[in-house]
């Protein structure tokens, strides 16, 4: 009876511990999608989505992070969401991409609340090559309150991004934040965590 007392108790400890490891890569909060559309003259535009929580903002220690909406795997979510090391450039033959059709909805509507939402912020024009070459750089951001999780991306895909860190995919519930008070944002700790020589979170 002790032996089978003392097995049930280890279950439940590893059940316990098991959860709240989940639990603590998925994030229920508002967040901050930074959004940079690049537009050339010689190329179709090009965008990327970058993330931070909003109550981090003004830690000065952390960063803006990739965040992907699209383009992923069932598996690869999985994976994020147990805190596991992902490689989102990279696919497998066993990676399965047979999401429900809540989640695909939810990811069309993330989009549609980032586009209807979205504020402009800055624009940055650069020239290169004897002024032949023009490159402009639109930053929106938007804020958004939902369920993401964050997971470190491996070390081979970070350096096709020159990134090393965290990444973040949507879990659910996603809104946009309503009637948001822009004055309480701190502009220009936002710019500081901003690399324009780093923008790219794709590796193409």
């Amino acid at each position: 009876m002790f032996k089978i007392l003392r097995v049930l108790l280890f279950l439940l400890f590893l059940f316990i511990f098991y959860n709240f490891s989940h639990s603590q890569n998925i994030i229920n909060k508002d967040f901050l999608i930074i959004t940079y559309e690049k537009s050339t003259k010689y190329d179709y535009d090009k965008i990327y989505s970058w993330i931070i929580p909003l109550d981090s903002i003004n830690n000065t220690k952390e960063k803006i992070s990739p965040v992907y909406l699209v383009g992923y795997s069932k598996t690869l979510l999985k994976k994020c969401q147990n805190g596991d090391t992902v490689s989102p450039f990279d696919s497998f033959k066993s990676d399965k991409f047979d999401f429900n059709e809540s989640y695909l909805e939810m990811q069309n509507e993330v989009f549609d609340a980032i586009e209807v939402n979205k504020k402009k912020i800055l624009s940055v024009k650069k020239k290169f090559f004897d002024m032949k070459y023009k490159e402009e750089i639109i930053v929106y951001i938007t804020p958004i309150r939902g369920r993401f999780c964050k997971c470190p991306i491996s070390l081979s895909n970070g350096n096709k991004i020159n990134y090393t860190g965290e990444i973040y995919l949507p879990v659910m519930d996603i809104i946009p934040i309503e009637n948001f008070d822009y004055s309480d944002l701190d502009f220009y700790l936002l710019h500081k965590k901003m690399d324009f020589n780093k923008i790219s979170n794709v590796p193409f």
